[in-house]
């Protein structure tokens, strides 16, 4: 599974050449995706608030997974690595790493080192249990709402106070 020499050579690969090849981030989050899937397996972590737009997708991405078998997993991410650099095993020859890196198996699921490669600036996690999103966001709705009612109001009131001027205008002739 996630102890295959190549998969290896491949996360190696693109730890060492993630930069230059400049995947999509629909590519990136799929091999973020199939990373955790073979290293970890099914998602279980809690999904982090909506506001971290980066982790929210990360996670999206490996829960959409399900129940992918690691072997799967590690075969598919080998194929789309192939497919964004076709000789990427000999490259990986050339540069004199092993193919194997001890330690490298990741301990926790978000901020590790080996996704560095896939998601190069990608924030920590959010140490809190509670996602505060579903609190902030009907907030700043019914903040919004309320300004908008005082503003038309204020600008009714504005609007009469002009009408009001005119008819004492006219009044007074």
């Amino acid at each position: 599974m996630a102890d295959d020499p190549e998969f290896q050579g491949a996360v190696n690969f693109l730890k060492e050449h993630g930069p230059e090849i400049q995947p999509s981030s629909e590519v990136q989050l799929k091999l973020y995706a199939l990373y955790k899937q073979a290293t970890e397996g099914p998602c279980s972590a809690k999904a982090p608030s909506r506001i971290n737009i980066k982790e929210h997708e990360k996670w999206k991405a490996h829960t959409n997974l399900g129940e992918m078998p690691g072997e799967e997993a590690v075969g598919e991410y080998l194929r789309v690595v192939t497919k964004l650099v076709p000789d990427w095993r000999e490259k990986v020859a050339q540069m004199d790493l092993p193919a194997e890196i001890p330690g490298s198996m990741p301990g926790h699921a978000w901020g590790d080192e080996d996704e560095a490669a896939v998601m190069p600036d990608a924030p920590l996690r959010p140490t809190e249990d509670e996602s505060l999103d579903y609190i902030l966001i009907p907030v700043a709705g019914v903040a919004t709402v309320l300004a908008m009612y005082y503003w038309c109001r204020a600008r009714k009131l504005a609007s009469a106070v002009r009408h009001l001027s005119k008819f004492r205008m006219m009044s007074k002739l």
